[in-house]
Order: C-alpha cells, then sequence, then structure tokens
C-alpha cells in the first residue's frame, strides 16, 4: 500500500455487482497530493516512528503487568449524507442499519464474529481480540445528548475522491472527540476511504502530510454500510454485505496496511506475524488458493485478513501484530489518543448549564461603550431557575450579577449585563464564568466559562506600517486556534535587516486562518484611497498556501468582502524546496488595491492566511495612499549574480510601479567605482501600480570587475527603494571542457576567471585551506542567495558533458541550506536552466555539528550532474547558488568538467593514470587520468620485445577516459606508457581474448 501520513486510502468496488473486486485508488489520490519521492519519505519516516514506539511499548510491558482485561472505547458519529429521501428510506438508511452496523464491527475487533470458526488452523494462534469497542457517541459537540446519527441531504447524485472535503464540511464532529463515519453514496466504483493517523507533535513523521482534521475519520459507501445477517431490511452491495468495509477502513485508521504492502515480495505490511504476499486475494479463496500469491514455496496466504481484498463474508480476523500496531497508534497518535479521553463517551449530567455563545459584543467594537449579552443553555434534565455569573475584563471581575431564569431541557436563554466602559482603543480580553446553578453548581464546570478578545479599534486617516515590531498597538490579530500564526521575522529587503510579519506556515500545517488586521481607517474625507503592501511567498514543491485580503465595514466583526486573492500566487518564478525566506528586494512583489469602493465609509482590513503545509508568507510595509503617490523602485538585476560574458545588451534591470498611479517614464543614473558612466532612458512604459517591467540598461562594459550603483534620476514620493547597488564581473573568452579545479590556493578567484557575490551582503563563498565554502552558520543571513559562478565553457564540440565534485554539510536545526545549480546560455542575460536541487536529508553528509569545518574523507560527499542538455552550446555559464538558512557552513572541493555523462568512470587521485578492463577480453579497454593541470599526453602501446606498436597524441587532457584501441594486436603482456609536460606513468596490461 502506498503509504503517507495524512492521506485518504481510496477502495474501488461497483455496486450491487456479483463479480467484482476490492481495489484500491490509494496511487491515484497521492499523485494528486506528493510526488513519488514524498511519498516514498513519508512511508519511510512513519514506519521509522511507528517501530520505536512498539519498541518502547515492548519495553513497557517487560517491566509492567499488561492489563489484558482493558478494552478501549472509542466515540464514534455516524454521518448519513443522503440524497434527499425521507428517515429510513433509499440513502437516508435507518437507524437500525446503523446499529447493526457498528455491532458488526465490534464483533470483529472483539474476535466475536460467528465466522471466525473459518480460519485455518495455520492462524487460529494469531487471531486477535483488538480489545477495541465503538461507541455511538452519548453527546454532541455542544454538550447535548445525542444517539451519535446525524442525516444531512447532501443536495447530490453521489460523491466522489475528488469532493473529499465537500463532502465532510455537510457534517463534522471535532476528530479530536469523534471518529467521524461519513455515509454517502458514493461515485462509480468507489467503496470508501480513511485518513491514515497523523501528527503534528511527533518529529520527523509529518513533512509532507496534510494533516487537516477537518477531513479527519472513515467514509463508506452506502450499500456497503451495515450487515445483511444482523439487520436483512437494507439494501446491500451483493459481495460487500456484512460491514466489513468500515472494519477495513477502520483498520486504515488506526495504521493498518494492505496485508501485501501494494507491492510484490519486496513489499511489507510491516506486521511480522503476516505472511509476505506479492498480490491481493480477491474473491472468497479456498486453502488451495491461498498459495498462490505466496512469497515462501507453499506458505499459506493470510488471505482472509480483514486487510486483504476478499468479499466480506470470506473476512475473519485481525492478527496479534496488527493488534499491536493498532495499540501503538492508538496510545501515541495525538487525534487517537485523545479519543479515549473523549467526553462524548459520558451522557450529559443530571445538572448542566453551559456558557454557549456570546451574543454582544463582537470581535470588533467602534465605540468605547458596549452592553454585554451572553447566551446560556440548559443541556440536561433537570430545569433551571437561577444563574450566578460572573464578567470578567483583562481577567479583572466587573460585574457578578444573579439572573431569575425559566430553562427546560435544551432551552436557552439570552443574559444581559450592565453596560462597560472601555477606558483606550487595544485589545481587551472579555471573559463570563457560571458561578452558581440554582443555588450550588453543576456537575461539569468545564464548560462554564467562555470568553473572546474584544478589539476596540484606534482610528486612522492615513497609515504607513513597516512592522518593526510585533504587534503594533493599533493593530490586532485574531484565530481560533490557541495562537496565532503571525509573527514578526528578519527578513532581508532593501536592508539585510529588515523585518516583517511572517506566517511560518513551511513549519506549521495548522488549519486555521489567520488574521492579521489594520486599525480602522477612514475614508470619509477622501476622494480616492489605496492599499499599498509588499508581499513575498514562494510555494513548497506544488503546494500552495492560501492568502485573502479581506474588507469590514462593522467594526471588524465580520470580514466579507475579498479585496484580493493572492492564493497560489509566487513573488519570484522558481519555486523552493524548504522554509523560504526572501533574498532581497527582488523578492518582494509591491500589492495595490483600489479601495474606491469603500471611500466614506470606516473600514478595516485583514490579512488572512490558511496553510496547506506549503511554504512562509510575508508581509511588509503596508500603506494607506491616495491617487497620484509616485513610487518607482528598482528592484536589481535579472541576473542578480552580475556576472556576464559578453556584457553588451545582456545587463538588465528589474523596475516595479509601487504607487498608485500609471508610470509613463523613468530615467535611471549608472554609476561606477563613484563615476557616473551612462544614462538609461526608458519612455512609453504604461507601467500600472503594483506591475514590474524589464528595463534595457544599454550598458557595454570590458572585461573586469566593476562596483555599479543604479539610481533613479526623478523624483518620486519615496526615496527608500530607488537606488540599487551591484557588483558586475565581465568575463572575456570561453574555456575548454574537460575543465578541474581543487581549490589548492585561492587563485581561482583571484585571478577573475571566477565570481563570487551575495546580493545585500558581503559574506559569501571563500577560501579555505584546500577547498571553499560559506559561513552559513551565521545567523541573521538567513535568504540570502551566496553566488559562485564559473568561467564560461565552450560546449559546441561535446556531445555530453557531466560535472562532479565533492561537498560537505553537516546536519543542523533543520537543514535549511539548499544548493541549486543554474545554468545560462545566453551569456548571462539570465540563469534560468535549473540543473540540480540538493536541500532536506539529500545535502547532509554528516550528523549534527555546530559552525562545521570538514576534518576527514568522511565529511565529504561525491555527486555526478548529467550536463548533456547543454552540448552544444557554445557559451556556457555554470552557478552555484546557496541560499542560506541559518543552518550550517557549506563547502564545496574537487571539482570536475567531463566530456561524458558517464557517472560510474573510474576515480582517481591526483597524477593517477587507469586502464580498464585488465585484462582486457574485447577489441578495446579504457584508459583514464587524473592530473593536476591541462596538457597534451602522449601514450604508446610496447609489447614485450620493446617495440612501439601504437603511437598517439590526445590534446587538453586533465580528467578524461579514452578508448584505447587494441583490435589487432595479439594476445599477451603489453606495457601503455603516458607521458606529458609533468606527468610519466606506465602500467602493465594483459589481452586475453
Amino acid at each position: 500500500m502506498r503509504f503517507v501520513l495524512g492521506f485518504l486510502f481510496l477502495f474501488l468496488t461497483t455496486t450491487l455487482v456479483v463479480a467484482q473486486e476490492r481495489n484500491c485508488g490509494t496511487e491515484e489520490l497521492l499523485k494528486l497530493k506528493m510526488s513519488e519521492l514524498e511519498i516514498q519519505l513519508e512511508r519511510d519516516r512513519f514506519e521509522e516512528w511507528l517501530s520505536n514506539q512498539s519498541i518502547d511499548q515492548v519495553r513497557t510491558r517487560a517491566t509492567e503487568s499488561l492489563d489484558e482485561d482493558i478494552v478501549y472505547q472509542i466515540p464514534v458519529v455516524v454521518h448519513i449524507i443522503h440524497k434527499g429521501e425521507p428517515e429510513g428510506a433509499g440513502t437516508n438508511i435507518p437507524d437500525e442499519q446503523i446499529f447493526a452496523q457498528i455491532e458488526s464491527l465490534n464483533l470483529d475487533f472483539r474476535h466475536l464474529n460467528a465466522d471466525s470458526v473459518n480460519t485455518p488452523p495455520q492462524f487460529r494462534a494469531l487471531m486477535a481480540d483488538s480489545q477495541m469497542e465503538f461507541v455511538l457517541a452519548k453527546r454532541n459537540p455542544d454538550g447535548f445528548a445525542t444517539n451519535g446519527i446525524t442525516r444531512t441531504n447532501g443536495g447530490t447524485i453521489e460523491w466522489s475522491i475528488r469532493t473529499n472535503t465537500a463532502l465532510k464540511s455537510l457534517s463534522y464532529w471535532p476528530s479530536e472527540d469523534y471518529l467521524n463515519i461519513w455515509v454517502a453514496p458514493l461515485a462509480g466504483t468507489l467503496l470508501g476511504w480513511a485518513e491514515f493517523p497523523t501528527s503534528t507533535i511527533l518529529a520527523g513523521i509529518n513533512e509532507f502530510a496534510n494533516d487537516n482534521p477537518l477531513t479527519d475519520g472513515v467514509v463508506v459507501t452506502t450499500t456497503s454500510f451495515g450487515s445483511k445477517t444482523l439487520y436483512p431490511q437494507g439494501i446491500y452491495n451483493n459481495n460487500f454485505n456484512e460491514g466489513r468495509t468500515l472494519t477495513h477502513e477502520i483498520g486504515h485508521f488506526f495504521g493498518l496496511r494492505h496485508i501485501w504492502g501494494d507491492g510484490d515480495c519486496s513489499k511489507d505490511d510491516f506486521v511480522a506475524d503476516t505472511p509476505r504476499t506479492s498480490d491481493n486475494y480477491s474473491g472468497c479463496p479456498n486453502i488451495g488458493q491461498g498459495i498462490l500469491n505466496s512469497c515462501e514455496n507453499g506458505e499459506l496466504s493470510m488471505y482472509m485478513n480483514y486487510m486483504d481484498y476478499t468479499y466480506d463474508a470470506c473476512m475473519n480476523l485481525f492478527s496479534l501484530g496488527q493488534k499491536d500496531r493498532m495499540h501503538t497508534v492508538l496510545n501515541n497518535s495525538p487525534r487517537r489518543l485523545s479519543l479515549l479521553s473523549s467526553e462524548a463517551l459520558v451522557p450529559p449530567p443530571p445538572l448542566e448549564v453551559v456558557a454557549a455563545d456570546i451574543i454582544n459584543p463582537g470581535s470588533g467594537v467602534c465605540r468605547d461603550v458596549f452592553t454585554p449579552e451572553l447566551r446560556v443553555a440548559n443541556i440536561a434534565i433537570t430545569p433551571i431557575n437561577n444563574l450566578e455569573v460572573e464578567m470578567s475584563l483583562n481577567r479583572a471581575v466587573i460585574q457578578s450579577k444573579s439572573f431569575d431564569v425559566s430553562l427546560a431541557d435544551g432551552e436557552s436563554a439570552i443574559l444581559s449585563f450592565d453596560e462597560v466602559l472601555l477606558p483606550d482603543n487595544g485589545l481587551y480580553q472579555l471573559d463570563f464564568t457560571i458561578v452558581g446553578v440554582n443555588g450550588g453548581i453543576d456537575e461539569d464546570q468545564t464548560n462554564n466559562t467562555l470568553g473572546q478578545q474584544v478589539n476596540y479599534s484606534q482610528v486612522f486617516t492615513s497609515l504607513d506600517e513597516s512592522l518593526t515590531s510585533w504587534i503594533p498597538e493599533s493593530w490586532a490579530t485574531r484565530s481560533e486556534a490557541p495562537l496565532t500564526q503571525w509573527k514578526l521575522s528578519n527578513a532581508p529587503n532593501l536592508m539585510v535587516n529588515n523585518t516583517s510579519a511572517i506566517l511560518s506556515y513551511y513549519e506549521n500545517s495548522a488549519s486555521d486562518p489567520d488574521f492579521l488586521i489594520t486599525p480602522t481607517l477612514d475614508l470619509n474625507d477622501k476622494n480616492s484611497a489605496y492599499l499599498l503592501f509588499d508581499y513575498s511567498y514562494v510555494g513548497s514543491e506544488a503546494i500552495s498556501d492560501e492568502f485573502y485580503v479581506l474588507v469590514s465595514n462593522d467594526c471588524g466583526n465580520n470580514f466579507t468582502d475579498t479585496l484580493s486573492n493572492l492564493t497560489g500566487i509566487s513573488s519570484r518564478e522558481t519555486g523552493f524546496p524548504k522554509s523560504y525566506s526572501p533574498s532581497g528586494p527582488s523578492d518582494w512583489q509591491t500589492i495595490v488595491l483600489n479601495l474606491s469602493d469603500y471611500i466614506g465609509d470606516a473600514i478595516q482590513i485583514a490579512f488572512v492566511g490558511k496553510s496547506n503545509s506549503g511554504n512562509n508568507i510575508y508581509l511588509d510595509n503596508v500603506k494607506l495612499k491616495e491617487a497620484g503617490y509616485q513610487d518607482i523602485a528598482i528592484k536589481g538585476l535579472i541576473n542578480e549574480t552580475g556576472v556576464f560574458k559578453d556584457a553588451t545588451g545582456k545587463i538588465k534591470l528589474w523596475i516595479e510601479n509601487s504607487g498608485s498611479t500609471t508610470i509613463t517614464a523613468v530615467t535611471i543614473k549608472v554609476n561606477s567605482n563613484g563615476n557616473a558612466i551612462h544614462t538609461i532612458t526608458a519612455n512609453n512604459l504604461n507601467l500600472l501600480p503594483g506591475d514590474r517591467q524589464v528595463i534595457e540598461t544599454g550598458l557595454d562594459l570590458s572585461q573586469g570587475s566593476y562596483d555599479l550603483e543604479f539610481e533613479l534620476d526623478q523624483a518620486d514620493d519615496n526615496s527608500n527603494n530607488d537606488s540599487y547597488q551591484a557588483k558586475v564581473n565581465i568575463y572575456d573568452s570561453n574555456q575548454t571542457i574537460p575543465f578541474r579545479e581543487f581549490f589548492n590556493d585561492d587563485s581561482w578567484i583571484l585571478d577573475g576567471s571566477w565570481s563570487v557575490s551575495s546580493p545585500g551582503d558581503d559574506v559569501t563563498w571563500q577560501a579555505y585551506a584546500d577547498f571553499i565554502g560559506t559561513k552559513s552558520f551565521t545567523f541573521g543571513n538567513k535568504g540570502l542567495r551566496d553566488w559562485l559562478v564559473l568561467p564560461p565553457f565552450d560546449f559546441s564540440e561535446t556531445l555530453e558533458a557531466g560535472l562532479r565534485f565533492k561537498y560537505s554539510y553537516a546536519e543542523n536545526n533543520y537543514n535549511l541550506e539548499v544548493l541549486r545549480i543554474w545554468a545560462s546560455t545566453n551569456d548571462g542575460e539570465s540563469f534560468d536552466h535549473l540543473i540540480q536541487t540538493l536541500a532536506g536529508d539529500d545535502i547532509i553528509t554528516m550528523g549534527l555539528a555546530f559552525d562545521f569545518i570538514p576534518d576527514s574523507e568522511e565529511d565529504w560527499r561525491d555527486i555526478f550532474v548529467d550536463l548533456s542538455s547543454l552540448a552544444g552550446e557554445e557559451s556556457v555559464l555554470l552557478a552555484f547558488e546557496l541560499t542560506d538558512g541559518d543552518g550550517n557552513n557549506f563547502y564545496i572541493d574537487e571539482l570536475d568538467l567531463f566530456t561524458s555523462a558517464d557517472s560510474e568512470a573510474i576515480s582517481l587521485e591526483l597524477g593517477e593514470m587507469a586502464v580498464y578492463p585488465n585484462p582486457v577480453n574485447g577489441l578495446y579497454t579504457m584508459l583514464t587520468f587524473s592530473l593536476n593541470e591541462k596538457q597534451d599526453i602522449r601514450v604508446r602501446v610496447i609489447d614485450m620485445k620493446g617495440q612501439t606498436i601504437s603511437d598517439q597524441i590526445l590534446t587538453d587532457v586533465i580528467n578524461q577516459t579514452y578508448p584505447l584501441e587494441l583490435s589487432s594486436e595479439l594476445d599477451g603482456i603489453y606495457v601503455v606508457k603516458a607521458t606529458g609536460v609533468n606527468f610519466d606513468s606506465a602500467t602493465r596490461i594483459m589481452l586475453n581474448r
């Protein structure tokens, strides 16, 4: 089974067809969510965690007596999603069918099912009572008594895997307290699916998972829900009519995998006592057929296991190993463990009142005076006639009142308090606590207190917030989660030490929306108004988080208008595989939104994010401006490395209209080393607010290095972004491959043939004793990109090419450094060919270390990169981009460029030559060199009489492998001798054909 945290298990079937089989669509579903690599990574991480938890349980059992009489009770809610039929008809199945399903489920999990007598003798000792029972909930999320069944008209004929979220949103109870089971008419051949256990607090098992509590639970198609034996009146699927679909799915819910591991004999379900099989079984096999998929000759498969694909009538057991696995998950995975202590298992007490809703005030108030109102409800059988309630403001009691009421079971009332006067603008905590009921106290006081934050917003007619402190006193945050995900973060922009607001969604998968709310903006006296802010975001792989700009005109209680939806919009073109941080101004996009529809109103703006476990979202420089606000921002070079081969027409700038009025012309001065050298004039731009454009600089620079400053030569309303400084290096002639650089001294940088840079920062690649590296461990440079650009190379004579180098990086914290290798085939106009990425576990070469410097061969790892896609190009620039994550230092050594793409080529020490294979049994052998410098090599083949039988010159040799033809030579012993300017080597070979 393709297994990963937070995804659904899908089973294909055909309704009311006799000769059908169970079939699984997991693979199809997973491909919609993540890559094959992510699937495998999460499978391995979860199994490692589960194995460790199991080991801990074994240790516990060795030291403590295990109570074999304990039975875990699981509270269940069954959501019937029907087509509008009356209760008990069609898809709106009767209560009795639901009760029959729960009874059948418990018989299976307690191993009380009558058909267990059909288990083959070989497996009877492995049959397990799982010691788990499923109980229909006795109270609903509001505390009222319930039978554990809800009924909802789904308004559609059928449901599919793609409408999973919509289906479950129709009726949902908190998955921390209830096992949600949705019963609905499913499309086509669907039998059902389930969510696998997930965790946000168990290390290493949820990096890619969609840990969404709102979809957690099990789905079963209507015609496979129930038991024909226990309730024969139902309409059932012929082969799946004994409730085993739910048994199977709940097995997945508690961590069980398909018994054949969804693969051949190399795959496993990670349960020791279930024999490995090469495939699933279907139908109703007999013992003779039960060896067809065996991975051991003659070994009987456990085809009758609930986690195989046979018909309901032919399933009859969980194994002892599966029981242990389910118990491990139940006692460790948070939304499984919390079910054991759910109040849903206990009916409401005889005397019980709850603080149900705060009617007034809302989350925001426009005036300093309000009249508080609280709704209370009686959820028990005893009538309520008197309540004592305290009201607190910022945790201090300000009112204590007695209310005479008359509340029967299920009734509610609204209690009004005296007016409250707020002393000043700001955020307040308002709480209500029921301290007395009918002259005493009720039996459950956990639901007697209800509170919320109330924001009495300041009113502003202007706004220019750079978010340098957190949070601004006049702003507010809001979330239904215990803590908002809005925080303050270092985020390089015009300055390296710039700060901004951040939603840390790469590290947090909480699904509650996070609101960041401005103070009240008074637009009464304005003729026009625009909201401007800086935004930076790049999704992780194929995952996009949600981000909205919403408007409220009722004091911030309801944000009903969507001003902008930036979901999935990135501020830079290329994705980022780890925790993202902007590197400088080019990574920020100014968003300009017209507020003309709200002129004359007082409004509040909310910046709202919702995590899909993608990546971090940054917000900065929030402004309220009127029409005519001009701001031209110079964002930087298109090629931020600043390295070009022949700069004519190649050096280009990003400019952005960061204001509220259209820009038609721009003039920019260019200074070099403090001297004016050029003026850039761009006319007829029609650059709309928020848009970017590429500007041709017209610079024609000769070979050499330049410190350039691009400066806006016209007035605008924001001078902070009117200039940009860049180091530019112009290369001259191409070098040829093969090529080698072992960094044994610093000549690689001194001769100007290489370039290093980090826009906005002076700390970048540097030379060490005999390798190069970056000081990425240094705190405060997160997000900055360190560029290492090789000399230009001529690939025009190559049919294939390869790059090999060594790198070293020690694990530290979250391993946030990312190395990417880029190529430019347009002389540096842009680096737009992404060749290779190293991130996460792939970048680590050794264990935990701090401010790491490699000191042994074991610290290094070799990597080969195929560059054949660049073959035939006349001029290629290669660049290493190391994105700093404040994690650890990164190092490179022994870099080779080859005229071949053979990743298996033999690796030699410097100054060595090798001939292989040897003995030679074909028409030729291979000759490999590893030299200190490029040179011509004379290669001679000499026989045992001292006669030279082959003599050739190999040009520009340094690290290549060449074929050495020996087709005309007789069998025997020969000497291969190679000589060059500073190389002399000979080796003996044997021809034996």
